[in-house]
């Protein structure tokens, strides 16, 4: 018997599958996830899980590219508007958090908002790796977001995706 044999999937499922199934692992861990009693999650009008953690408010996108066959999730949180003043030590502060390897997401600006954000591959990742990853995003969004707000005077973003 070939000793790689015992590694080998049994079964191949496609970019496709393994996203819905993502999808499926991750809204069904949500409830035992976000329990504190101002903790929101939900479908927005674009399909994607929408997740209020504290001050942030995080989105979780399920691609598949076509072409490729490569599936995805992208997890994103619009955190903050940039202060009317103070932006140099304030866009110091974002590339410091930037560069501190223990955040798990990326900063960036568009317009005045800045956005944390994150990428998973179908490739090396399972379910349990994107439940993960949402989890800390969402309380690594909070955190940023309270402390720019805190700090220099940024104003939250107001995603009222959970209006009645």
């Amino acid at each position: 018997m070939n000793v790689m044999s015992l590694f080998a999937r049994t079964e191949e499922r496609t970019a496709a599958e393994i996203v819905d199934g993502w999808r499926q692992e991750l809204w069904e861990a949500l409830p035992g996830i976000f329990s504190d009693e101002e903790d929101r999650y939900g479908i927005n009008d674009e399909g994607n899980i929408a997740i209020r953690k504290g001050c942030a408010t995080l989105f979780v996108k399920f691609v598949l590219d076509g072409d490729s066959g490569v599936g995805g999730v992208v997890v994103y949180s619009p955190l903050v508007h940039m202060p009317e003043e103070a932006l140099l030590p304030f866009y110091r502060k974002l590339l410091d958090i930037n560069y501190d390897e223990s955040v798990l997401g990326r900063l960036s600006t568009h317009d005045d908002l800045v956005y944390l954000a994150r990428a998973l591959t179908t490739d090396g990742c399972d379910q349990r790796a994107v439940i993960a990853a949402v989890a800390a995003l969402a309380s690594e969004a909070d955190s940023i977001a309270s402390y720019l707000i805190g700090e220099f005077g940024a104003r939250a973003t107001e995603c009222d995706v959970f209006a009645a």
